[in-house]
């Protein structure tokens, strides 16, 4: 018998009961979206951190329709998305040859060149793995144009 991977399978099964455990605990949750703010200027709520785990909007402000839905880590997001935008829609590649791109920045650069047009909407909910789940439902009901479809939900 293999202790080691007895071990490993052991550890995974305890992994999963407290993941299990936490879903359970998240069943009355009711996530608690902002107010929607300029995605060029918005501010990061006091005294929320900048990692702060969500699901969020991006909004096109003429027709007030959502135009990508996205999970994750809510203002470090946000900021990929807008600094990407800035660079006229195209990736950012750092001194170092470490590349920042978004195809959410891309796709609203091209759509519209006014920052000013575009509008952002957060909710945090403290599990990644929800994230992504309400992520895809929010994808599959919304259907936003700049979404990949077979993206939803993935981590």
């Amino acid at each position: 018998m293999d202790i080691i991977f007895n071990r490993a399978v052991v550890n995974k099964v305890q992994e999963s009961t407290a993941q299990l455990e936490q879903m359970k605990a998240m069943a009355n949750f009711e996530p608690e979206w902002s107010i929607i703010g300029p995605i060029g200027s918005m501010k990061v709520p006091a005294p929320v951190p900048m990692k702060n785990l969500g699901v969020y909007r991006i909004i096109y402000k003429p027709t007030g329709m959502t135009m990508y839905i996205g999970q994750g880590w809510v203002f470090v997001r946000r900021s990929k998305h807008k600094r990407v935008f800035l660079n006229s829609g195209k990736a950012i590649i750092h001194p170092s040859g470490s590349v920042t791109d978004s195809p959410a920045g891309r796709k609203m650069f091209e759509y519209d060149t006014d920052i000013d047009n575009w509008l952002f909407q957060f909710c945090f909910i403290p599990s990644k793995q929800l994230c992504c789940e309400y992520e895809k439902g929010l994808q599959e009901d919304e259907e936003p144009e700049f979404n990949d479809q077979s993206m939803a939900g993935k981590g």
